[in-house]
């Protein structure tokens, strides 16, 4: 798969992912495939390419950086739903926020077209 088919597919699956945590954990991963592919012009990466150089590269993308705000928000909100348990379980503003920064991230990188709909089917298409 492309970085850019993953990344749709984790934002559908985001849709139905149990626990609500897993929710922002999936669009932050999606976020990441969808910079990803924009970053690297759709090729493969190398395995250690990291969370830190990622962030960096968005900052200095001379088109991504117009989303670097919200992509350190995101990531922000997945180390919560990840790391900081004391934190859990994240409120449904949270939740909303994580897929409203993931959809803007992939609308912005022509992951997602305008038109996705806010809950997308539970079922995601074939990515074949």
């Amino acid at each position: 798969m492309t970085h850019e088919e993953v990344a749709r597919r984790n934002f559908l699956y985001a849709a139905t992912a149990k626990p609500p945590e897993w929710r922002v954990t999936m669009f932050f991963y999606a976020a990441v495939h969808a910079t990803t592919h924009v970053l690297f012009g759709g090729k493969d990466v190398r395995t250690e390419y990291s969370h830190a150089q990622r962030t960096l590269d968005i900052e200095r993308h001379a088109e991504l950086k117009k989303k670097a705000t919200q992509y350190r928000e995101l990531l922000k909100l997945s180390i919560t739903s990840r790391y900081k348990a004391w934190e859990i379980p994240l409120i449904d503003s949270q939740i909303k926020r994580a897929e409203t920064l993931a959809t803007e991230i992939l609308t912005f990188c022509k992951v997602l077209s305008p038109a996705v709909p806010s809950s997308p089917s539970s079922k995601p298409p074939d990515s074949r």
